[in-house]
């Protein structure tokens, strides 16, 4: 599709985007109301000087349905669910890098395209009419819409094939600063507010899901979160910042911490095999969460494969809650869920839900991974929508195994006959026990908690 707009960031963060952000207006000239923004005193979190929680939701895509013809509608449709649920904040990605995306914000490196700017002001200002605050993913881990691995391939200062320059390149930190610049410094088509001046932005995300293989020590993402989030601050001072993770312990956890590792997130789709190993090269959570600019420990909790409900889960979840407390961070369950049969979700959201609402739990929110509209394909197998026509669709066509990918699930020991397996789930899925208890997955997400 051609190009319209193309707005050039490259270089603005040198001086902490003052000249972006003399470009784009100074100091919001609209009021941002009365509304105060949700910060953190401790280990907690407070709105207007009450202690806030919250339950919310994924819905990673939202980006992506505004920026087509029509796609509005599905954006307004996961938000009324959302409402019509009681769920009041959503994360969401707010970034699409490269041409092979549909319609990629960033275009090229430092070029962003500003219709697609547009549409992520639409999202924003979708949020705030159904009085739900945003989380704002700024890049990926995954390949999945771009993100980091698209920055590494767009420098070529290295081996592309690996992520692990995104942490350590001096060009690659100068362009994600950038870009999260150009996004936090941005004024909103719509209301005419900053981003960073807007108070139901919730928080800042840095990044989805990141790992570091060629750094065992964990000392190279330790590093970089400090500096992106030390960073973020000094551009907006308002709002919240943190990481989304699986949580992994590394080298300053013990080691029957470390056998609490494994969070594979589903054998029958391509994130069954996470590109680093459960023995935790590369990330040491709890090291992380007490970097003083992290305000927020996240945890992304799946079943072990085969394992839904069972006292692994228990221990996995126990330990990130003992260790959140220990650092004094609240905690997020940013991402959770279970794929079908539709009984076997139920029974995990609700142990989830039972072993983190307790007196003096450090979680404060949770984020249901995730609500979709009733059109949208069930491409991960978690997908949660508001009817039963939703939860009846076939599958998309499913992946091929490459071997690579077999190589990677025969070492991890995930399960055997990946093919069959497959095959077998999509012959299933549209049989009763994947879609029965629909309603109930509703109305546990709907239950009105306070984590306290």
């Amino acid at each position: 599709m051609p190009w319209q707009g193309l707005l050039n960031i490259q270089g603005i963060s040198s001086d902490a985007g003052a000249r972006y952000l003399a470009s784009q207006g100074g100091s919001s000239s609209a009021a941002a109301g009365n509304s105060s923004f949700v910060q953190r005193t401790n280990d907690m979190l407070q709105l207007d000087g009450q202690r806030y929680t919250y339950q919310g939701f994924n819905s990673y895509y939202m980006l992506q349905s505004a920026s087509y013809p029509g796609g509005q509608s599905d954006v307004t449709a996961v938000m009324d669910l959302a409402q019509r649920l009681g769920l009041t904040v959503i994360r969401t990605w707010a970034f699409s890098d490269g041409t092979q995306e549909a319609f990629p914000l960033q275009v090229q490196l430092g070029q962003l395209n500003t219709t697609i700017l547009q549409a992520l002001d639409y999202v924003v200002n979708q949020a705030e009419q159904k009085g739900i605050k945003l989380i704002l993913t700024l890049t990926n881990y995954f390949a999945d819409y771009g993100g980091m691995q698209q920055y590494v391939e767009w420098t070529n200062t290295s081996n592309a094939s690996t992520v692990d320059q995104f942490y350590t390149d001096s060009n690659l930190q100068s362009a994600y600063k950038d870009y999260v610049t150009a996004i936090i410094l941005r004024r909103n088509s719509i209301t005419n507010i900053l981003y960073r001046d807007d108070p139901n932005i919730f928080a800042w995300d840095l990044v989805n899901e990141p790992a570091n293989p060629g750094d065992a020590s964990g000392d190279a993402l330790y590093d970089w979160l400090d500096m992106m989030s030390t960073y973020v601050k000094s551009i907006d001072p308002n709002h919240l910042v943190y990481y989304g993770t699986p949580a992994y312990f590394g080298a300053s956890s013990p080691p029957e911490l470390l056998t609490l590792n494994g969070n594979y997130s589903g054998q029958y789709s391509p994130y069954g095999a996470l590109p680093y190993d459960s023995a935790c090269q590369g990330e040491d959570w709890a090291r992380n969460i007490a970097i003083p600019t992290i305000d927020v420990a996240s945890f992304h909790v799946y079943p072990v494969t085969g394992f839904n409900g069972d006292s692994l889960t228990n221990d996995r979840m126990t330990a990130r809650l003992q260790v959140a407390s220990k650092a004094g961070k609240p905690m997020v369950i940013d991402e959770f869920n279970s794929k079908a049969p539709t009984s076997a979700r139920n029974a995990f959201l609700q142990q989830i839900f039972g072993l983190i609402t307790y007196e003096n739990s450090p979680v404060v929110g949770t984020n249901i991974w995730m609500l979709a509209d009733d059109t949208y394909p069930n491409y991960d197998q978690f997908e949660i929508y508001g009817d039963q026509n939703g939860f009846a669709q076939p599958l998309p066509p499913g992946p091929a195994l490459t071997s690579d990918t077999a190589v990677a699930l025969a070492r991890q020991a995930i399960f055997r006959g990946f093919v069959a397996a497959d095959a077998c789930i999509r012959s299933r899925y549209q049989a009763n026990d994947f879609v029965n208890g629909w309603q109930e997955t509703l109305e546990i997400l709907s239950t009105n908690r306070t984590f306290t």
